[in-house]
């Protein structure tokens, strides 16, 4: 091997080394950055779950995607049990949303809407709200509901 081939290889070398010090950093920050989203997702959940009212996520077909403690616990059933299904069914036992859906409402125009109504299920009269949340393309694709008993 001579001389220029020898200044060749460790020209390799030294790109090569960079390459993977560049590679480690960028690894590094990869990790820093997925324990950091990691942080927040627990972080959020903790927040769902300590507010008082009853709050549930549901999507542009009315199925439900999450909910929090409370509406879980109002509801008599497991988080688990009920996301998919649809909110008017779970919530309201009936085959289609009410004509006072503000789900629905908010989903048509993209604002918030609030009823107030009396439901037998949950045992009393419940402010609710719902609030868009939007897609992409800056359309209504789920609402955020948020259900606070009035009087009961």
């Amino acid at each position: 091997m001579d001389q220029s081939d020898i200044a060749v290889r460790d020209r390799q070398v030294e790109v090569l080394a960079g390459a993977v010090e560049r590679l480690q950093a960028a690894l590094a920050r990869a990790q820093a950055s997925g324990a950091a989203a990691a942080t927040a997702v627990l972080e959020w959940e903790a927040l769902f779950d300590a507010l008082p009212d009853a709050v549930a996520v549901i999507d542009h077909e009315h199925r439900i995607i999450r909910m929090n403690r409370v509406m879980a616990a109002r509801l008599k059933i497991r988080r688990e049990e009920a996301v998919g299904r649809l909110c008017h069914e779970l919530v309201h036992a009936s085959g289609a949303p009410p004509a006072f859906c503000p789900h629905a409402l908010a989903l048509q125009d993209g604002q918030s809407h609030a009823a107030e109504i009396y439901e037998p299920a949950l045992d009393g009269f419940f402010l609710v709200t719902a609030s868009p949340l939007l897609d992409a393309a800056g359309r209504p694709a789920a609402t955020v509901h948020v259900i606070r008993q009035v009087a009961g």
